[in-house]
């Protein structure tokens, strides 16, 4: 999916968890959205919400591909390799807080943070995105009868110190990825 054009214009998206949870997320996500496509008017809120729904979107393949797919496992590797305790071991990640060391959990915090900024900028740049491409890809920002307005993402940013882990395990994590989407053509 990250490697066409025409991803970024999809309505929902999830890769996290069991098929029940990434289904419910996707079709909810879209559900939402088109909802409000379909029914909202103003301007300015349609603007707001591309956005919110490029910004989600974004979240999704960063958190569902790179960090469950690629970071996740690092992270885990790490944990366990520097448990304080030999007979949890093979279960550190679900605790970092309680079964690394201080200085170990921040160095956890460091590893996702690095990780989560080199994979906004890859991720920015795939086919998907194509942030600060001359030809970006395109977002569905208004469905209005048959014709529909689009917007390209312009930027995309994620705080440095904004990922985190929930409940200090590695499985679950929070991020706010922040982006832009500017107007761009109409069909």
């Amino acid at each position: 999916m990250l490697g066409s054009r025409h991803t970024g214009s999809i309505l929902g998206y999830s890769g996290w968890n069991t098929p029940g949870n990434k289904i419910g997320i996707a079709l909810g996500m879209g559900q939402a959205r088109y909802a409000l496509l379909v029914t909202e008017t103003d301007a300015a809120a349609l603007s707001s919400a591309v956005n919110a729904h490029g910004s989600l979107l974004f979240k999704r393949f960063l958190k569902d591909y790179y960090y469950k797919r690629l970071a996740i496992g690092e992270i885990r590797e790490y944990s366990r390799a520097h448990s304080l305790y030999v007979n949890v071991a093979a279960i550190a990640d679900q605790n970092m807080l309680l079964f690394n060391s201080p200085e170990d959990y921040s160095h956890l915090q460091a590893l996702l943070r690095e990780r989560m900024q080199t994979h906004t900028a890859t991720l920015g740049g795939t086919n998907a995105f194509l942030i600060g491409s001359p030809e970006p890809a395109c977002s569905i920002r208004q469905i209005s009868g048959a014709a529909w307005s689009f917007a390209e993402y312009s930027s995309a940013a994620l705080h440095y110190h904004d990922p985190g882990y929930i409940w200090g395990r590695a499985f679950e994590i929070t991020l706010k990825p922040s982006l832009t989407l500017h107007k761009k053509r109409k069909n």
